[in-house]
């Protein structure tokens, strides 16, 4: 029997590392293209140090010249550019795998987008109900675009899914600095009310992209997928929980009136100086925290299963963040 293979761009990041490590346990052949290297081997793992916006399809095809499956994670995820043209992989790198998936012809290629092609809150109908707050946000609206009318006439099977905020094991540094403020006791919650919001936890995240892509049937079109878990987060209750199973207590709570008039000083005193704001608060990220968006995932769940629950996932975080700072603290001490 054939080992199906899996090209997965991005394949250095948070998620992208992850599916890379999934598919590989699993028993398929992984090729992997980033532009930062990759800290991790395997005898089915090929990577390639690529970045999209230097390479155009052709050579990409000469050097990866057939996979069964495209995963294309690459992207500047960020929200601190000024200009559009900041987050060209967004826009250019997508091209570039649609002209290759023409070339190669996958039995399948996913593209990952993301929830912020709407403002937080947002409630969208429909595929083409963009509402984004960022130059982020807009270069993924681009994407999404592209892909849908170069795909439009094409017989390649195709999907784009919106992952929502993806927690767990190796996330991002700015969440690692959140749980390392919950462990030093200076994360405080924001007001009293509760704001439940759909997050997915790394491993069923990969699970998730995983069973979308092998599912070879024809999605509709006009499908808007948001990768998240079927279970939602209560801000206040995820905090503490993440707290209390690091060993620190519960975060205390500061009324949202002050923390509202704490995030406006805290910017107007960054841009008066120009500088990075000196406190983590800000009125996005005070809207962001303190605002519940849900969304609607029948169709993924219907399709994928989920291997964590909630209590899993937070033991899983926590033991990995606490292993990760004991690792740390002995390297600095060596």
């Amino acid at each position: 029997m054939t080992i199906k293979s899996f090209l997965i761009t991005g394949s250095s990041g948070f998620i992208g590392k992850a599916v890379c490590k999934f598919l590989i346990k699993n028993g398929f052949k992984v090729f992997g293209i980033d532009k930062v290297s990759s800290d991790f081997s395997d005898i089915n793992f090929m990577f390639f140090e690529l970045d999209l916006l230097n390479i155009n399809p052709n050579k990409l095809s000469r050097i990866i010249p057939k996979v069964d499956y495209i995963i294309h994670l690459a992207a500047k995820t960020d929200l601190f550019g000024k200009r559009l043209a900041e987050y060209n992989i967004n826009i250019a790198g997508v091209k570039v795998i649609c002209e290759y998936s023409e070339i190669i012809k996958p039995r399948k290629v996913l593209f990952a987008s993301t929830q912020l092609v709407n403002c937080i809150g947002d409630n969208p109908t429909r595929i083409d109900d963009y509402n984004p707050d960022s130059f982020y946000g807009l270069s993924k609206v681009l994407g999404e675009q592209i892909v849908r009318s170069y795909f439009e006439k094409s017989d390649i099977n195709w999907l784009i899914f919106r992952p929502t905020t993806v927690w767990g094991p190796g996330m991002s540094s700015h969440y690692q600095n959140f749980l390392s403020l919950l462990l030093k006791r200076k994360y405080f919650h924001i007001g009293f009310k509760k704001k439940e919001k759909s997050f997915s936890y790394i491993g069923n995240s990969v699970n998730q992209i995983f069973q979308l892509c092998v599912n070879e049937k024809d999605f509709p079109s006009d499908l808007i997928i948001y990768l998240c878990d079927p279970f939602n987060i209560e801000i206040r209750e995820w905090a503490n929980d993440l707290a209390l199973g690091m060993g620190a207590p519960k975060p205390f709570t500061l009324p949202y009136k002050l923390c509202f008039l704490l995030a406006l000083l805290n910017e107007k005193f960054s841009q008066l100086l120009g500088i990075k704001p000196p406190i983590p608060l800000t009125i996005r990220r005070l809207k962001n925290i303190t605002t519940s968006y849900l969304f609607e995932s029948e169709l993924l769940w219907q399709n994928s299963s989920i291997t964590y629950d909630y209590k899993s996932a937070i033991k899983n975080t926590c033991s990995w963040f606490m292993t990760k700072k004991d690792q740390n603290k002995k390297t600095l001490n060596y």
